[in-house]
């Protein structure tokens, strides 16, 4: 059989989209996938759609790392046939074929992964996430042993057509990330509520894939019932691999770990970060790199025993690689607290009932942050800063880290809210201390929480949005960085145009579904008009009957040019220089508000 010039040799494959067969045309062999829907077919896939953005992140995605697309088309009409794309056919088996047939050493191991973590940092780079990284979508070619990606099926791109999806986007649970999911149990009630996919999630996949191949068996059992992988996922550290491994080498067997931290920020931020990190530790291995990570098959029975004892044993701290220069620049120190079997000395009762009670005199003192005044209109590189070693700078312009524009930041105070709620008084405002100090109070005699007195975002929220008050210093100098390595010259009030609820990222129309509600959100910048293109916004919302009012206060900004993806303090709030509301769409009442789903944001100085 033909599908115009490529003549249809074998099936290859499977999966819940597509079908992929082997083709020949002119003496090349391919590989052609097909839609398993039609464009005309009650569908509630969108598999006809799917097809379409997979193209779409596939031409986006050109790579040596990733399957070339050489042509696509719809067969047998044009209009109305089963939606196709030709790729290069790739001669070889998947990552676990390879294990198994190959029995590779460690340096190989670590050689193939530094390969797929620099092929997902410049994909990322483009908006392209992959969305469902597994062994079975990674094949290892024949001729020089080198990774490919496959099956985009599930991949996103910033400019591919949006489609209606549940929570979460489609991918294999076991490789989800544990804030995926927990977004997922956290809105579940929201069918209008979207994951805001990220690099992280890509790379923690990869993550439980190098964990796999290290240990030669799944990191989350996946005959385990779904809500206990899903516990395991959000709270369980995995098995140590040299556990199950002697093999594995101890600054692989860190990076695996770093990997797979339960929170986003812990982990490699974006694939450069990754690829320095493997590449130092080969530069520094040893003889027993070279040796086979399996010396000879194991029965499946024993590799399930020792992951068995592996999971039940007391976690001994971490095998952390020495920081180098390079490692440490580009992906930031790794905090030895949070990793798995860290266990933090127990304080006497009588620091936690101190704690408590300072807490309380905090509250009721209404110890807030002062900021930095800044006359609007001047560039923000005019701001003075603070005199030489006040804070043990040398009052030389602030680098990329003193700016929180790397992963080496103050991570405690740059936090990524995603759950709606009420939103937390600020120390300062009325009746905060009648409420916080009955509070900390039940926290001293309990000894059990110190986080009364504590924020969401390192910017505090109030019951109110802000008004007439300096923007921080370290936002300030954030902001300046951003934006004089984005845009140069500049002067505040800068404006930009940004989708409110990221949530929605995937329903189509020009207003909010389900409208706005008080609590946090987060946005995303479409019109490089004063943040970079694709920066998420995080924020607050304050609804007053028919008016809401949004302020931003983090945002993770993407790659752009040779700068590196970070997450930084702002200040910046919706609408323009007079305008403090969301708009109103069409239709809007005041009983009934609409608001847009797209609008103004003004980046500011002063609330």
């Amino acid at each position: 059989m033909t599908v115009g010039p490529w003549r249809i040799l074998a099936q290859v494959g499977s999966g819940s989209f597509g079908i992929v067969f082997q083709v020949e045309h002119a003496g090349q062999r391919h590989a052609l996938k097909f839609a398993l829907r039609g464009p005309g077919s009650d569908d509630l896939n969108h598999t006809d759609a799917r097809a379409a953005r997979e193209l779409a992140c596939l031409l986006q995605a050109v790579h040596p790392n990733v399957a070339r697309v050489w042509a696509h088309g719809r067969w047998p009409d044009a209009r109305t046939g089963y939606h196709y794309v030709v790729m290069d056919f790739v001669e070889g088996p998947t990552l676990d074929g390879w294990m198994k047939r190959a029995r590779p050493s460690a340096r190989g191991v670590a050689h193939l992964f530094a390969r797929l973590a620099r092929a997902l940092g410049e994909l990322h780079a483009r908006d392209v996430f992959h969305r469902d990284l597994k062994p079975s979508n990674i094949l290892v070619r024949d001729a020089d042993a080198q990774p490919v990606l496959v099956d985009f099926g599930s991949a996103d791109h910033a400019e591919a057509l949006p489609l209606t999806e549940g929570t979460l986007p489609p991918g294999t649970t076991q490789y989800r990330s544990p804030e995926a999911l927990r977004f997922h149990r956290e809105h579940s009630d929201r069918p209008d509520a979207r994951y805001p996919f990220r690099a992280t999630d890509d790379l923690y996949a990869l993550g439980v894939t190098l964990h796999e191949v290290l240990t030669g068996a799944p990191t989350f059992s996946p005959t385990l019932p779904r809500e206990v992988l899903i516990e395991h996922i959000e709270e369980r550290p995995p098995p140590l691999p040299s556990e199950v491994n002697p093999r594995v080498p101890a600054s692989l067997e860190a990076i695996v770990l770093r990997l797979l931290r339960k929170r986003a920020r812990e982990r490699y931020s974006h694939g450069e970060a990754l690829h320095a990190a493997l590449e130092e530790a080969l530069r520094t291995a040893g003889p027993e790199w070279d040796e086979p990570l399996f010396p000879e098959a194991q029965p499946h029975s024993t590799v399930q025993a020792k992951l068995d004892r592996a999971r039940l044993a007391p976690r001994p701290p971490p095998r952390e690689p020495p920081p180098t220069a390079a490692s440490a620049h580009v992906s930031g120190p790794a905090p030895a607290r949070d990793t798995p079997g860290f266990q933090p000395p127990r304080p006497a009762s009588w620091r936690l009932l101190g704690a408590g009670v300072l807490l309380g005199l905090l509250a009721m003192l209404g110890w807030t942050s002062a900021g930095a005044s800044h006359t609007p209109g001047r560039p923000l590189a005019s701001v003075s800063t603070p005199p030489p070693g006040a804070d043990g700078s040398t009052g030389e312009t602030p680098s990329l880290a003193d700016a929180g524009m790397d992963v080496g930041m103050s991570e405690e105070m740059v936090t990524s809210p995603m759950t709606p709620g009420t939103p937390k008084p600020s120390a300062a405002s009325p009746g905060a201390l009648k409420r916080a100090l009955p509070v900390c109070l039940a926290g001293v005699a309990a000894a059990a929480s110190l986080h009364c007195a504590s924020t969401t975002y390192a910017t505090p929220v109030g019951e109110h949005p802000r008004r007439n008050q300096p923007c921080s210093p370290n936002a300030m100098r954030n902001m300046d960085k951003l934006l004089r390595k984005f845009r140069g010259s500049y002067s505040l009030p800068l404006i930009g145009t940004a989708q409110l609820d990221y949530h929605q990222d995937y329903v189509d129309g020009d207003v909010l579904i389900g409208g706005l509600r008080t609590g946090a959100i987060s946005s995303i910048v479409r019109n490089p008009g004063a943040f970079p293109s694709g920066t998420v916004l995080y924020g607050w919302v304050w609804v007053d009957g028919e008016d809401a009012e949004i302020q931003w206060f983090e945002a993770d900004v993407p790659r752009f040019g040779k700068e590196y993806a970070s997450r930084i303090t702002v200040c910046a709030r919706v609408g323009d220089e007079q305008r403090r509301t969301v708009r109103h769409a069409p239709g809007s009442t005041p009983k009934a508000p609409i608001w847009v789903r797209t609008d103004d944001y003004v980046v500011v100085d002063s609330w």
